[in-house]
């Protein structure tokens, strides 16, 4: 299996048809040019985004190959992305800023959602920690802690970190569809963790799998989120989010949006409803999600049920939580300790380990 380093290295070499490797990408510098102003409202970006940055492997009298294979943290590159960076934020805490037009549905949205009670279990948003006008610019940056994406390092261990993953999903479907609010964009990729726990030491923002130092290939050390329980994820991406007064019941849009856009009744001239969207989108993210993982197919046959092709026949959010809690406690307690493991990895030492503690259950507490 190619190692995340050897992937991030393609990528780069991929660029390098556009640009020389070892030089800022031109999508690095709109960052660049607001560095100074940015540092001024006490945001902090990585040494590569500075005016005068020079690259720290010509300093040491390396070539950037070497540098990028060391690694050296000011070689990692974001790719591509315009739009998002990390920083250190005032208070010392790392965020990322987004960059969005001003006015914009995912600024509107953003805001609106912050405003939404943080007390509630249910609240899943990612929130909303400042705003930032740019200065002779029609954008504006939001900023929001620098959360890890749900599928990243380390993997899923057992079944009952899944369910914390799945009954975490659905409670924020249910906050946001309570409150007339629906997502419109729910996949995998728009879920990220709160992994201060899971991985203590942090992480690199362009390089989830090395460290924040990122030096001599220090890969990040991960716990088993079942260890340190609860791990908190939460929604992010409004760009797509709709609010609908009329209510769940009679709401109606056109449009076809999302990463998973595969629901049949996407339109862009016979209304549909977006909440039954919501509930497609949920569970083809939950299934999509189980089809990486062996050890789940009872899982996979109680998702199905929720993307019938009917809108109508799919259940509320409140329905689908109180389903899956119903599902869930009709596992015996040791059915949810049982182990999955990712098919993606060439050896499976969790399949031996769930061997073991089938036989010998008490031989989980040491696993």
């Amino acid at each position: 299996m190619t190692s995340p380093l050897s992937q991030s290295a393609n990528a780069m070499a991929e660029n390098a048809s556009i640009e020389p490797l070892g030089t800022r990408l031109s999508c690095e510098m709109s960052w660049v040019a607001i560095q100074p102003f940015l540092e001024s409202r006490g945001y902090r970006l990585r040494p590569r985004f500075h005016p005068n940055w020079e690259p720290s492997w010509i300093r040491r009298g390396m070539t950037f190959s070497e540098a990028w294979n060391h690694p050296l943290e000011d070689a990692m590159v974001i790719p591509c992305r315009a739009d998002l960076v990390d920083a250190i934020g005032p208070d010392g805490r790392k965020v990322i800023l987004k960059r969005v037009a001003k006015g914009s549905n995912e600024e509107i949205m953003s805001i609106r959602l912050n405003a939404l009670d943080k007390e509630d279990p249910f609240n899943h948003l990612v929130p909303l920690l400042d705003t930032i006008d740019l200065p002779n610019e029609e954008q504006v940056l939001l900023v929001m802690p620098c959360f890890r994406p749900s599928k990243e390092v380390p993997s899923f261990h057992c079944r009952e970190e899944v369910i914390e993953y799945t009954r975490q999903l659905l409670e924020g479907i249910v906050f946001l569809h309570s409150h007339n609010f629906s997502h419109r964009d729910i996949c995998a990729s728009n879920i990220v963790m709160d992994s201060s726990r899971v991985v203590p030491s942090g992480f690199h923002f362009a390089a989830p799998y090395l460290q924040e130092a990122c030096e001599n290939c220090n890969w990040v050390k991960t716990r088993r989120r079942c260890r340190v329980r609860p791990v908190k994820y939460f929604f992010i991406d409004f760009e797509s989010v709709s609010f609908h007064p009329e209510g769940t019941e009679n709401a109606r849009v056109l449009g076809i949006f999302g990463q998973y856009n595969v629901m049949p009744e996407l339109s862009l001239s016979v209304p549909y409803n977006p909440f039954k969207v919501d509930i497609f989108q949920a569970a083809w993210t939950i299934l999509a999600f189980f089809e990486n993982y062996g050890g789940l197919d009872d899982f996979k046959d109680f998702f199905q049920t929720f993307c019938t092709r009917r809108p109508e026949a799919r259940p509320t959010a409140a329905e689908a939580l109180a389903a899956f809690e119903s599902f869930v406690s009709a596992m015996k307690p040791r059915e949810r300790k049982y182990l999955v493991w990712d098919k993606q990895e060439f050896f499976h030492p969790r399949i031996i380990q769930r061997s073991l503690v089938r036989i010998c259950p008490p031989l989980n507490r040491f696993l």
